[in-house]
């Protein structure tokens, strides 16, 4: 099948405006309706433009994401993306433009991670003020949160403290933290969850930035506002 590359933007940053390239750090970038490549049977690949070309990539089609309504990157369960290179994360800070399903069965969803070793854990249902890291297998929860997860698009950021505090951030509002140990390095070799049991994501994950570092201050403002500009929320 004729793949199609939906390429909006450009890479380098030429016109002084602010892009994610911008902080140092940036290990992962995948921007909106950029770099896209797909086809019927769904998204191939959706390349990384932090600098690092560590594309996301998937070669079965049943596994395959696919462009939704309004060019959104839908996972239907078991739909996954594979890093090129593992990201080993100890420090972090991990922003998404996440959309999930509320037509489906709600349920834990781990929107990127490394199987059911690795994942941030986002609790729905019955529990969705509720969301976990879960670092080299070791669990730490936000129960509950001092929000619910929204029920539309959303900006979800994610960050680990030098010292190991994790936080949580919903639409650049922090909503609960918990301490780790930040010699459990976070892991992350997939968007999307696949068929690991209880956490299949259903949903549009539009953007996904990931540094190796804690963003604070100007430089988490101008990160949060830039992608959620974007995306529209």
């Amino acid at each position: 099948m004729l793949g199609l590359n939906l390429g909006l933007g450009i890479k380098a940053n030429a016109s002084g405006v602010f892009q994610c390239t911008d902080i140092s750090g940036l290990q992962l970038w995948l921007r909106r309706q950029s770099f896209i490549t797909h086809d019927t049977d769904g998204i191939s690949k959706w390349e990384d433009i932090s600098g690092n070309n560590n594309d996301a990539t998937q070669s079965t089609d049943d596994n395959k994401p696919n462009i939704g309504s309004g060019s959104t990157v839908y996972f239907n369960g078991n739909d996954t993306l594979n890093l090129g290179t593992q990201l080993n994360l100890g420090a972090f800070t991990v922003i998404i433009a996440i959309d999930p399903d509320e037509s489906q069965s709600l349920s834990n969803e781990a929107p990127l991670g490394k199987g059911g070793n690795d994942q941030i854990k986002m609790y729905r249902g019955g529990a969705n003020n509720r969301i976990a890291l879960k670092a080299s297998g070791v669990q730490s929860d936000i129960n509950p949160m001092s929000a619910s997860f929204p029920t539309s698009q959303f900006l979800l950021t994610c960050i680990r403290e030098t010292g190991g505090r994790f936080k949580v951030r919903i639409n650049k509002r922090e909503e609960g933290a918990v301490v780790t140990d930040v010699a459990n390095l976070f892991d992350v070799t997939q968007i999307g969850s696949g068929a690991i049991n209880t956490t299949e994501f259903n949903g549009s994950i539009n953007e996904v930035a990931v540094w190796n570092v804690e963003l604070t201050g100007t430089n988490l403002s101008n990160a949060e506002n830039n992608i959620s500009d974007r995306n529209g929320i």
